[in-house]
Parts: C-alpha cells; structure tokens; sequence
C-alpha cells in the first residue's frame, strides 16, 4: 500500500524544487535585461555635455556693442554696472560709444559693431531706408528730448507764438534723428517751416551746445536728458517743450542689430534681451541706486537724473515690446520732412519684423 504522506512530501518537496527553479530562471531573465540600458547613458551624457558646451561657446563669441551718452542709455549702463550680459552666458562683450544715432547706425552698417543700443526710433527707420538692413529687437526707454531756450530770452519769447520763434537759431546734434524729428513736428504744430522759417544749426550734445548758449550764437538748443535738466541749472536756459509733451510714450532708444547677425547669432539676441530686461526690472526695483549708476556714466548729478525722471521729460519703460503705432505714425512724417522720397512703410515694417519673436522666446515678452 502507498504510503499517501511520503507521496505528500515527495510531491510537495518536487513541486517546490520546480518553483525555485522558475523563480530563479526568472531573476536571472530579469536581471540580464537592465544590463544593456546603462552602456546607452554615457554617451547620452556626452552628448548633452556637447550641446551645452556648443551653447556657451555660441553665447561667448565675441560682440562689439554701441552705446552713447545719455539718461535715454540708462538701462543699458545698470546691465553693465549689475553683470547681467555675464550672467546670460555674454562673456565677450567689447563697449563702443558713439555721439549719435546716425554714427552709430553707419558703423553698424560697416560692421564695426554687431549690437547697438540708443538707436533712436527715427535713425533706425531711416537707416532700413537708406538700405541697412537694421531690425529693432526693443525699446530701453521712451521720450528724452528737452528743447531749451536761452535765459537772457525766458520773459521775452513766448514758445507757444509762432511770431516769437520764427527766425530763431536752433541747434540739434544731428540731421535725421530724434532731435531733428521733434524740433521739426514742433515747428509744424506753430505752422511754421522748419526748412525756411529758423535756422537749424548742427551742434553736438553738452559742451558745445553750452557753449553756443553762453556766447548768444544760438537761441534754443534740442538736446537730451540728463543734460537739459542739468543746463537749466546751470542757469543756460529753461526746457520749453519737451518730446514727451510732443508725442507721449514715444520710443526713445532701442536695441538694434542687422537681419544677417541676427540670423547667424540668435541665442546671443536673445541672451542681451534677457539682460537688458533684467535691468529694466532692477531699475524699477533700485530707482535710487539707478540713478546713481546713470550718475557714474553720465557725470551729472543724481538728483538731476531723478528730477527729469519724475518730470517725465524721460520714461523708463517698465518692457522691451516697442510702441508699434508710434512707429507708423512716424512714417508720415519721414515722408514729409524728405528724410525719404518714397511710401515708407515697408521700413517700418522691415524695421519691427522680428522683435516680438526673439521677445517671445527670450521669455521677456510682456
């Protein structure tokens, strides 16, 4: 007679033999898949070390930037002063002042310099017409332009009167841009002919036109912040008009590069708009130690820069998206004073094709 328990535990015993058997042809399957995955790692890592290495190496060529002289240029210096081009990956950045606009457009067009900043609204839309093919990445600040008469003739000459400013001498500090524009809308809005009812005399910015106030050879000079606040106070003139009571929230100074370098060099674009909003927000954030940075790079007073600030005779935009409109409108008046011979909207048009994209995958679009 079988012996049902030894059969029990004979049985038992091989049907556990059988499991372990299975489980560890299982492990051993299972443990054998993995083992391929790791060799694939390394040279993924390899390969993201590569593109973040090929990025710096983008982001670190070098650039040669333009800038000029002025409260207008504000946002601009609290990017250097703060290191924020360094911290967007911008290692190799040569800085290279220029008087005006137009200067600095011509150099740009020569490749002197890659980026410029203080382009001025009406020098950058002219250049695009005149055939440099400029494009307008933002804008850094709005408005800027003082018109000061001399003091022996505050009391005497009434701004508003066409009578009293008809055959005057007025300085601007170039032909076609921003001061020459302003001067020219003003004269039109008293109905007066800026071609044949003044005189317009080419004078730079700060010392020569002080000293042309001071000797009587001209009789109100456009210039720009900080210095017609600071030529007020030295008791050379009082601001009659400034281009913000002319045309509000009109753009001032923009950021402008070539099409061609903005093709070839995107992450660098959008590399100096990311620190250039950077400091816009810090100056917002800093105003008193703003404007002691303008103070360092202009050699005025930070009072004065606070004052013409909160005056308004200057904005600091608190965004880099252009006041396209302003633009437009702009045209017209390009056409009308002979900076151009022909329909200029497709410069405006030329001019703004581009900065809402690189803004917007800049993550600085607001």
């Amino acid at each position: 007679m079988i012996n049902q328990s030894k059969l029990y535990k004979v049985m038992h015993n091989k049907w556990f033999v059988w499991v372990i058997v299975v489980l560890v042809i299982a492990l051993a399957a299972g443990c054998g898949t993995p083992t391929a995955e790791p060799a694939a790692a390394p040279a993924e890592k390899n390969t993201e070390n590569a593109t973040a290495g090929n990025e710096k190496a983008a982001l670190a060529k070098p650039i040669k930037v333009g800038y000029q002289t002025g409260l207008y240029m504000g946002i601009y210096y609290a990017a250097v002063e703060n290191k924020f081009f360094e911290e967007e990956g911008l290692t190799n950045l040569e800085h290279k002042h220029f008087a005006t606009g137009p200067v600095e457009a011509e150099a740009i067009a020569a490749g002197d310099i890659q980026v410029a900043f203080g382009m001025g609204s009406l020098p950058g839309v002219n250049a695009r017409a005149q055939g440099i093919p400029l494009v307008n990445l933002g804008t850094h600040s709005q408005a800027g332009t003082g018109l000061l008469l001399r003091q022996d003739l505050v009391g005497k000459v009434d701004a508003t009167n066409p009578d009293d400013i008809k055959g005057l001498t007025i300085a601007i500090p170039a032909r076609a841009n921003q001061q020459d524009y302003l001067v020219r809308l003003w004269l039109e809005k008293l109905g007066l002919n800026p071609d044949r009812d003044v005189k317009m005399v080419l004078l730079k910015f700060g010392d020569p036109q002080a000293a042309a106030l001071t000797r009587k050879e001209v009789d109100i000079v456009a210039t720009t912040e900080p210095i017609a606040t600071k030529q007020m106070h030295d008791g050379l003139g009082e601001i009659i008009v400034t281009g913000q009571e002319l045309v509000p929230g009109h753009d001032g100074a923009n950021v402008a590069v070539t099409e061609t370098w903005l093709e070839e060099n995107p992450e660098q674009a959008k590399a100096i708009l990311r620190a250039t909003d950077k400091a816009m927000k810090w100056a917002h954030a800093n105003p008193d130690e703003f404007y002691e940075v303008v103070s360092k790079w202009t050699k005025i007073d930070a009072s004065l820069i606070k004052e013409a600030i909160e005056a308004k005779r200057i904005i600091m935009p608190e965004k880099l998206a252009p006041n396209v409109e302003f633009y437009y409108d702009l045209a017209g008046w390009l056409l009308k004073f002979g900076y151009v011979d022909e329909d200029p909207k497709p410069y405006v048009d030329a001019y703004l094709c581009c900065w809402e994209k690189y803004q917007q995958e800049a993550g600085v679009l607001r």
